[in-house]
């Protein structure tokens, strides 16, 4: 005896032209929100917008935050992974 999935396992629905419309207006309030937030941060300081985020990313310690990023990707992956498994684990089928 074997079990059929249904026709419709695997497949998800897909999302309206509405819910498409809704999550791209988000995006792009946010955007303009950033935008017009740096600009005016850049203006203050009598620059471009250009020449205010080309001194922000200059004045970074690029290798102490890279050592950071690196070690909170590695924290994470580990919660990460712990979280799923154990959630797996639950509801689907232990993991070795």
């Amino acid at each position: 005896m074997t079990d059929a999935a249904p026709a419709s396992a695997g497949k998800r629905p897909k999302a309206s032209v509405g819910q498409r419309l809704v999550v791209f207006a988000i995006t792009a309030l946010c955007f303009a929100y950033l935008y017009y937030r740096l600009d005016g941060a850049a203006g203050r300081e009598g620059l471009t917008l250009l020449d205010y985020m080309s001194r922000v990313f200059t004045d970074v310690a690029w290798m102490p935050w890279l050592g950071l990023m690196m070690a909170y990707s590695c924290v994470y992956l580990a919660i990460d992974t712990l979280v799923v498994t154990s959630a797996l684990g639950w509801f689907v089928k232990r993991i070795p």
